[in-house]
C-alpha cells in the first residue's frame, strides 16, 4: 500500500501547487476608463440675464464666465491671498472696482481682503505696513491716495517679497510690479472724448463754450485728463473752454458748479467731466432748466470719462453726447490677470501696462464694444458681479509702455489650471 500512497500525495501536492499559483497570479487589467468629457465653460451666451447684451452686439457671447476656477488654491490647499487698498469708496466707480475684484479673486478660490483708506494717505500707508507685518498677502493692488506720498508703502511691500501692484493711477516709485492704468495723456487716452468733441463742433459748424466741470487739482490723474482733453479741442478754434473749482468727485459739488457756472455764464452750451459723478452735472442742468435731449435748439452737449449709471441712461434717453470708458472693470480684469499671471503661475509681466480706451455716442452705446464687452460698464447687471464674464484681451490687447514711452502690444490671456499644471506642475 505505501507504494501507491506516495505517488497520490504527490499528486494532490502538485495540484494544490498549481492552484495556489493560480490563485496567486494578478487579475487582468480592466479596460481603461473613458476619459472624462471636457466640462463646458459657462459663456456669456448661457446666461439669462445677459441675453439683451448678447443679442444688441455689446457683449461677446462666447466670453467665459468664470476660466480661474481652482486656480487661486496652492498645493497645500491653501488659498491665494491678494489684499487691495483703496482711495475712497464714495462712487459708483469705486465700489463697483472694489466689488468686481473680491468676485474676481473668489472666483478662482482666493482670499480677499479690501481696505478703504477714505483719501487719508497715513491709513492707506498704515494698511500697507500691516500686510508686510501681519496680514502677509501674496500679493496686494494699491489705488493710492496720493501718486506721491503712497509710494514709501508700496516700497515696504516690494522689498518685503510681497508683489504690489499700481492701480488706476500712477505713483512716485519705479519699485512696483506692475501699474495698470489709463494713459490720460497718452494716445488712447482723453484725447479721443476731446475729439469727439471736436467732430462734433465742426460737424455741426456749432461754436461751443465748454466748461471742463474739476475733479481734484491734488492728485496729478486731474491734470493727466485735462491734457489728454486740451490735446484734441485746443486744436479746433470752435471750441473755447472754462474751468470749474475742484469738486472732490461729489455729486452735490458737480451740481453745484454747474449751476453756478451756466447761470453766471449763459453762453455755456457743453460741459466736459475727468470721471464718475457726472449724475450731478445732469442734474444741474435739469435744476435750471437746461436738460434738453440731442437736437433741441437748447441742448447742451454733455460729455465725460466714466460711463457710470447715470450717464448710461441719460445717453439711452438721447440727453448725453458722448462718454469714454474710463471704467472699473477693465482695470479690475487686466490687474487680476497681471497678478495672477505674475504670482500664479511665476510669469514675468510688464511694469508698466497701458489700457486702452474708446468713446460711446448716444447712436452707438448698444453696439459697441471692447475686449467683447460693453464699453458703458453700467449696461451689466449691477450687482450680479459672478456673471461678468472675463475679458478678452488677447484679440484686443493691452499695450506694455516702455519707459521712453513706446507702446507694444500685450495679448494678456486669462490664466487657468491648465495653465499653471504645464508651467508650476501643480
Amino acid at each position: 500500500m505505501k507504494r501507491f500512497v506516495l505517488p497520490l500525495l504527490t499528486g494532490v501536492i502538485v495540484a494544490s501547487v498549481v492552484l495556489a499559483g493560480c490563485a496567486r497570479a494578478p487579475a487582468p487589467a480592466p479596460p481603461p476608463a473613458p476619459a472624462p468629457a471636457p466640462v463646458e465653460q459657462l459663456k456669456a451666451k448661457d446666461v439669462p440675464e445677459l441675453q439683451d447684451l448678447v443679442n444688441s452686439g455689446a457683449l461677446n457671447g462666447e466670453l467665459v464666465v468664470n476660466p480661474y476656477e481652482g486656480l487661486a488654491i496652492k498645493p497645500d490647499g491653501t488659498p491665494f491671498h491678494l489684499a487691495k487698498s483703496s482711495h475712497f469708496s464714495g462712487c459708483e466707480w469705486c465700489s463697483v472696482n472694489d466689488a468686481l475684484f473680491k468676485s474676481l479673486v473668489e472666483r478662482a478660490g482666493g482670499k480677499y481682503t479690501q481696505h478703504v483708506a477714505e483719501f487719508d494717505v497715513q491709513k492707506q500707508l498704515g494698511f500697507l505696513d500691516d500686510c508686510v507685518s501681519v496680514l502677509k498677502p501674496d500679493m496686494v493692488v494699491v489705488h493710492p491716495c496720493d501718486e506721491a506720498a503712497a509710494a514709501p508703502g508700496v516700497e515696504r511691500l516690494e522689498a518685503a517679497g510681497i508683489s504690489a501692484y499700481i492701480y488706476d493711477f500712477r505713483i512716485g516709485t519705479e519699485q512696483y510690479t506692475s501699474n495698470i492704468y489709463h494713459d490720460f495723456d497718452g494716445q488712447f487716452g482723453a484725447n479721443l472724448l476731446g475729439q469727439a468733441l471736436v467732430d462734433i463742433a465742426e460737424r455741426e459748424n456749432k461754436e461751443i463754450f465748454l466748461l471742463e466741470v474739476w475733479g481734484n487739482r491734488g492728485e496729478v490723474s486731474s491734470f493727466d485728463r485735462a491734457e489728454g482733453l486740451h490735446a484734441a479741442i485746443d486744436q479746433c478754434p470752435l471750441i473755447t473752454t472754462m474751468e470749474s473749482a475742484d469738486t472732490m468727485w461729489g455729486d452735490a459739488e458737480n451740481a453745484a458748479a454747474v449751476i453756478d457756472n451756466f447761470t453766471a455764464r449763459p453762453e455755456l452750451n457743453a460741459f466736459w467731466y475727468m470721471d464718475g459723478g457726472a449724475e450731478g452735472c445732469i442734474e444741474g442742468l435739469r435744476s435750471i432748466g437746461r436738460l434738453h435731449p440731442i437736437g433741441h435748439p437748447d441742448h447742451v452737449i454733455a460729455s465725460n470719462l466714466t460711463p457710470s449709471s447715470g450717464v448710461i441712461e441719460a445717453m439711452l434717453n438721447k440727453e448725453f453726447d458722448c462718454v469714454s470708458n474710463h471704467q472699473p472693470w477693465d482695470l479690475a480684469d487686466i490687474t487680476i490677470k497681471i497678478a495672477f499671471t505674475h504670482v500664479i503661475l511665476g510669469q514675468p509681466v510688464p511694469q508698466d501696462v497701458v489700457v486702452p480706451m474708446g468713446v460711446m455716442t448716444a447712436d452707438n452705446i448698444l453696439s459697441e464694444q471692447l475686449f467683447g464687452v460693453p464699453m458703458g460698464y453700467a449696461l451689466m447687471p449691477m450687482g450680479e458681479w459672478d456673471i461678468w464674464p472675463i475679458m478678452d484681451t488677447v484679440i484686443d490687447p493691452v499695450y506694455d509702455q516702455a519707459p521712453d514711452g513706446t507702446l507694444t502690444t500685450y495679448p494678456l490671456p486669462a490664466p487657468t489650471v491648465a495653465m499653471r499644471m504645464e508651467l508650476q506642475g501643480y
